[in-house]
């Protein structure tokens, strides 16, 4: 039990991680995403 907890834990750090990659992306990369938003 005290495994899967640690696994799901470490789950939840990834995904926080990402999402702070995210919002720090640079303008080149953040340009990448753009078409996909303009297009909507």
């Amino acid at each position: 039990m005290e495994n899967h907890k640690s696994n799901n834990t470490k789950e939840n750090i990834t995904i926080v991680d990402i999402s702070r990659k995210i919002n720090q992306l640079p303008e080149a990369e953040s340009s990448f995403f753009s078409p996909f938003q303009e297009s909507t």
